[in-house]
C-alpha cells in the first residue's frame, strides 16, 4: 500500500469523478437538465493539485539555486505526465479504433482527423478552439493543469511563504473573479478570442488557491487543540462537502459558483488539516484515489461511444 496518502481526499476524488461521469452521461443522452453543473466538480481536483504541489514544495530546501529550481520543476512536471500519459495514450488508441470500426472511417478520413487533432493534443485549451472526431474532451483539464503547475511550481520553490501567504491567494481570487465576471461562471473552458482561455485561467487560479489552503491547513493543525473545537471543525468540514455536492447535482439553485468554491475551499482545507476525525488511508481509499484518474480520462470516450452504438 502506498504510504502518506490522504484517505479522505482519495475518497472524495472518486466521488467527484463519478459525479462528473454521471453528469456527462445525462448530457450526452439529451437529459441536459439532470446534473447540469457536474463539471464544476473539476474545481476539487484543481484545489487538491495545488495542495499537493505546496506539500511537495514545502519538503524541499528553501535555498535552491535557479538551476535547481528549474531541474526540480521539470522533474515534478514529468512525474505528473508519466502518471496520466499511459491512460491518455490508451484512450486515444481506443478512440481511433472506435472511429474505424464503429463510425467506419476510411484511412484518408482517419489521417485527416489525426492531422486536425495535433493542435488540440498539444495546445489543448490554452486558447485554441479546435474540434474534431478524435477530440478527447478530458484533455483540457490535463493540459491546463500541467501549464498551471509549470507557472506556479517554480514560484513556490523560489519563495514558498510569500507565494502561499500573499501572492497565490490574491492571484487566485482575482482570476476567479475575472472568469466569473467575463463568463458569468467560474467553469469557463474555451475562449477563441484570446490565447489565455478560461480553462487555463481556471487552472491557474484554483491551483494557486489550493497551494495557499495547504499552508492554511498546517496553521489550523498547529493551532487547534481540544476535542470540542475539533469536533466542530469536523462538522463544518462534512457540511461543506455536502453543500458543495448538492450544488453540483443542482439541489441548491440559490447559490453561485463563487459560493460553491468557497464551501469547497473550506472542505479541502479541513481535510488536509487532519483535525478531528479523518478517513484513514487504506487499500480501499488508495484504490478509489487511483481509479479516479482513469475514470476521468476514459469517461467521455465510453459515454460518447455507447451513445453512438445505441
Amino acid at each position: 500500500m502506498v504510504k502518506n496518502r490522504n484517505g479522505e481526499i482519495d475518497l472524495f476524488r472518486f466521488l467527484f469523478a463519478i459525479i462528473i461521469l454521471l453528469g456527462h452521461t445525462y448530457h450526452t443522452f439529451g437529459m441536459k437538465n439532470v446534473m447540469p453543473r457536474s463539471g464544476i466538480c473539476t474545481e476539487y481536483f484543481f484545489l487538491v493539485t495545488g495542495c499537493l504541489m505546496a506539500k511537495k514544495a514545502a519538503t524541499l530546501s528553501r535555498n535552491l539555486t535557479d538551476e535547481e529550481i528549474a531541474h526540480n520543476t521539470w522533474q515534478y512536471i514529468m512525474r505528473k505526465i508519466k502518471t496520466f500519459l499511459p491512460y491518455y495514450v490508451m484512450s486515444f488508441i481506443l478512440m481511433i479504433l472506435y472511429v474505424l470500426i464503429i463510425q467506419k472511417f476510411t484511412l484518408i478520413q482517419l489521417i485527416k482527423e489525426l492531422l486536425q487533432s495535433i493542435p488540440l493534443l498539444t495546445l489543448s485549451f490554452t486558447g485554441w478552439g479546435i474540434r474534431g472526431k478524435l477530440c478527447l474532451w478530458g484533455s483540457w483539464f490535463l493540459s491546463a493543469m500541467i501549464i498551471a503547475c509549470f507557472i506556479l511550481y517554480p514560484i513556490l520553490l523560489k519563495n514558498y511563504h510569500i507565494s502561499t501567504k500573499i501572492i497565490f491567494p490574491l492571484l487566485g481570487m482575482w482570476l476567479v473573479q475575472y472568469n466569473y465576471k467575463n463568463y458569468s461562471m467560474i467553469t469557463a473552458i474555451m475562449d477563441n478570442k484570446t490565447i489565455l482561455a478560461g480553462g487555463l485561467i481556471r487552472a491557474i487560479s484554483e491551483i494557486a488557491i489550493g497551494s495557499s489552503i495547504y499552508e492554511l491547513s498546517l496553521r489550523i493543525k498547529s493551532l487547534v487543540h481540544g476535542k470540542s473545537l475539533s469536533y466542530l471543525l469536523v462538522g463544518v468540514k462534512y457540511l461543506s462537502y455536502i453543500v458543495a455536492i448538492l450544488y453540483a447535482i443542482r439541489f441548491h439553485n440559490s447559490m453561485t459558483d463563487i459560493d460553491y468554491l468557497l464551501w469547497l475551499i473550506v472542505a479541502v482545507t479541513l481535510s488536509f488539516s487532519g483535525v478531528g476525525f479523518v478517513v484513514k488511508e487504506s487499500s480501499l481509499t488508495t484504490c478509489c484515489g487511483k481509479i479516479s484518474l482513469p475514470i476521468y480520462i476514459f469517461h467521455m470516450l465510453l459515454v460518447s461511444s455507447t451513445y453512438q452504438m445505441l
